[in-house]
């Protein structure tokens, strides 16, 4: 999906567009990802003095090469995406707005035009799972340069790869209106008819839909989840984006 890393998307796009005229919009892949390519691992931890960088499952579905199986919906993944008492309205609200709710700083990787702010709650025994929320954004049509572009949360301890602030007291982590973490593969199936896992055994469905407004644009989706062989959810991503 363009929303990730619309640079190495654009041949998907392309094939997407011709594709365009003999498919129903709503058949239309949601995504622009480079699926020819080889998928890659995830960013690991790196040194406390090194510079941030999406890492983990957030890098993963931002650099595109994921999900070539997903099937497309005609659904909107997004109702019901919060932040607390904050909508979280994709290619609306800033990533500014949420460091006014919650501190934090924003970075920027020029390698890969990502843009992102990140938390994490720290596991304060062994017992406890840490938990990670990534909110990236990247420039896509009339959308401001640091509009929210994707979600990501997954329970891991981000906080020295990506530079994640430490989730103050009280911070809310996002809640969705689909399955979430915690999850199971047959809670996936039961809500969208079918869980089938790509070649890294994650699971991701596309929606495209026509905004019908006279703009000719259209609002592409991908949800995407990081699932145990257990066949548990480990990790949630929710991105969007509108082109013409």
């Amino acid at each position: 999906m363009c929303i990730f890393d619309q640079t190495k998307s654009l041949p998907r796009l392309v094939l997407l567009l011709a594709l365009g005229a003999a498919l129903p919009a709503a058949a239309a892949p949601a995504h622009h990802r480079a699926s020819q390519h080889a998928p890659r691992a995830a960013t690991p931890a790196t040194p406390l003095d090194a510079v941030p960088k999406l890492s983990n499952f957030a890098d993963l579905v931002f650099d595109g090469t994921v999900g070539e199986n997903a099937p497309v919906l005609d659904l909107d993944f997004a109702p019901g995406a919060t932040l607390g008492a904050l909508p979280l309205a994709f290619e609306k609200t800033r990533l500014a707005d949420i460091v006014a709710l919650d501190g934090g700083t924003i970075h920027t990787q020029a390698d890969s035009s990502a843009t992102w702010l990140c938390y994490t709650r720290h596991a304060a025994t062994p017992k406890e799972t840490p938990t990670t929320v990534w909110f990236t954004a990247g420039s896509t049509g009339g959308a401001a340069a640091d509009a929210l572009g994707m979600v990501v949360v997954e329970n891991v301890d981000a906080s020295r790869a990506s530079g994640c602030t430490t989730a103050p007291s009280g911070f809310a982590f996002p809640a969705f209106g689909v399955p979430a973490i915690g999850a199971s593969l047959r809670q996936l199936s039961g809500k969208f008819g079918s869980a089938r896992r790509d070649r890294q055994g994650n699971v991701y469905y596309d929606s495209a839909r026509p905004l019908n407004d006279g703009s000719g644009n259209t609002v592409y989706q991908t949800l995407g989840y990081r699932v145990t062989r257990a066949g548990k959810v480990v990790a949630i991503s929710l991105g969007q984006t509108t082109t013409h």
